[in-house]
């Protein structure tokens, strides 16, 4: 009898702790489920207040661009093109002319980069390709600038260059697609003002162009400054891009299929976001894009591009780009776009908030051959592009 006792009590108080320790399962479970929830609606919440602010900002641009527009048309009327719908002066030089097959025009747009101009302009004179010319178009610079460039560019006599003043502020997307538009060559590279080119990078690049009859073609590129990594490092697919950007602007393009795509998006949920999606554009219509597996150029990492109104609440830009392609990203219905734009929203932004944790604690110097670039001590090892395919 006592062992039957003792037994039952065993079990009876196993029983008890069995419940007890369901109870507290239980417990811990709903805490965590609440924090879940508290911390999705601050994170919404957070989303809501970008969006806002990223829409304030959006719209104060476009209103001051519209009002520049008018008041230089007011004060320059000659210098308005009806073609391209903006106040421009072009100073040029056109001779060499430059032949029609293999030539490139390289765009480079500025806005207030005039102490690093003269280093994207002279990696593209240490160009190896012969059959280039320079494309600046300045987008109403407020830092001396346009003067600085226009006297460097007078001392060049041995490519042709164009030289792009826009008199009002029209933003990235439009000033690239102003020098597409006036550039010469068969095929364009795009150039940021504060990024540069390694010697080969034209020849390389018009090299895989031809080869893989292509119509577009990018390198790989090595980051300097706060940060040293690479980019463009993958090879082109859509399955690739439906994840998110990984492929630069500075890459070539053959002009006719530039402009048979329509050029850079100006759409204004794009903002920041027009790279990307001339990218999944030319996935979605199925263009052959070649890619290099060599760096060919560096990309400056400083504050300035680091912190974007772009990627504040990029749930827009999403949606767009769910909606316009779902050759790419599947087809999905407005409840799934809603979704995901907003998972991808919010893992954009976490990225955006660590890119600072992954700077380096000693800025990296581009130690590159003739363009000093002087502003720290710690030499980057160039990356040759290696023998030319």
């Amino acid at each position: 009898m006592k062992g039957f006792l003792k037994d039952s009590f065993r079990r009876l108080a196993g029983d008890v702790m069995y419940g007890k320790a369901r109870a507290f399962v239980h417990r811990m479970r709903s805490r965590e489920w609440d924090y879940r929830k508290t911390r999705e609606r601050e994170q919404r919440r957070t989303l809501d207040l970008k969006r806002r602010f990223k829409g304030y900002v959006i719209e104060s641009l476009k209103s001051r661009r519209m009002l520049e527009r008018d008041l230089a048309r007011m004060r320059h009327p000659e210098l308005y093109s009806p073609e391209l719908g903006v106040v421009l002066e072009v100073s040029e030089l056109r001779s060499p002319m430059l032949p029609s097959s293999g030539s490139v025009s390289i765009v480079i747009t500025n806005f207030n980069y005039g102490s690093y101009i003269s280093q994207a302009i002279g990696s593209v004179l240490r160009q190896t390709q012969k059959q280039v010319e320079i494309v600046v178009v300045d987008d109403a610079s407020s830092d001396g600038a346009p003067l600085q460039i226009t006297q460097e560019l007078e001392h060049v006599s041995s490519i042709p260059w164009q030289f792009v003043g826009l008199q009002h502020n029209v933003g990235l997307p439009a000033a690239r697609n102003i020098g597409v538009k006036l550039a010469r060559g068969e095929f364009i590279f795009i150039l940021d003002a504060d990024n540069h080119l390694l010697p080969r990078c034209i020849e390389d690049h018009v090299r895989a162009a031809e080869q893989g009859s292509a119509d577009a073609a990018y390198g790989m590129i090595r980051t300097f400054g706060s940060v040293s990594i690479l980019l463009s490092d993958e090879q082109f697919s859509a399955e690739t891009l439906a994840h998110g950007p990984y492929i630069d602007a500075m890459a070539l393009f053959r002009k006719s299929s530039l402009l048979e795509i329509g050029l850079y998006a100006t759409e204004p949920a794009l903002y920041g976001w027009e790279d990307y999606e001339l990218w999944v554009r030319l996935a979605a219509q199925e263009k052959q894009v070649v890619f290099i597996p060599s760096v060919l150029s560096h990309y400056r990492y400083h504050h300035a591009n680091m912190i974007s109104v772009a990627s504040l609440d990029t749930r827009g830009a999403w949606r767009y780009l769910f909606a316009t392609y779902p050759q790419v990203f599947g087809a999905m219905s407005n409840e799934e776009q809603e979704s995901e734009a907003e998972r991808r929203a919010l893992r954009v932004g976490r990225s955006a908030d660590s890119a600072f944790e992954r700077q380096s604690g000693v800025p990296v110097k581009c130690d590159c051959v003739g363009l000093g670039d002087g502003q720290t001590s710690t030499r980057l090892d160039v990356v040759d592009a290696g023998p030319s395919r």
